[in-house]
């Protein structure tokens, strides 16, 4: 969304190549599932690069691997989504948009 030159949104991206496991209910009844990264990340979505198109409106469950370190003993982030774009259809290289519809949820890492 551009105004006067500007971008407005809600959220600020971050370029973040995180990877990422998206789960689905495909158009014949199948879950479905595809490992991929990021590209930008932020509060209210991901954007990603994808060779497999997702349908508009699709609702998946979206979970990021995130890296460990001394500060945090989180290690996997997990929500729900629904892709609102789709960039470049019919190419080999599609950009993905999906709006986070869930609370964003922090899975713990134990250390024994």
């Amino acid at each position: 969304m551009k105004a006067n030159g500007r971008e407005r949104r809600r959220h600020v991206r971050l370029r973040l190549d995180l990877p990422m496991h998206l789960q689905w209910i495909n158009k014949n009844g199948i879950v479905s599932s595809k490992s991929c990264n990021s590209s930008n990340v932020s509060a209210g979505g991901v954007y990603y690069k994808s060779k497999k198109e997702l349908p508009l409106d699709t609702d998946a469950t979206v979970v990021f691997n995130l890296p460990v370190n001394d500060l945090a003993n989180f290690r996997v982030l997990r929500t729900r989504g629904k892709v609102i774009r789709v960039e470049k259809p019919g190419t080999d290289r599609k950009g993905i948009a999906l709006e986070f519809l869930g609370e964003l949820k922090f899975s713990a890492v134990y250390n024994d």
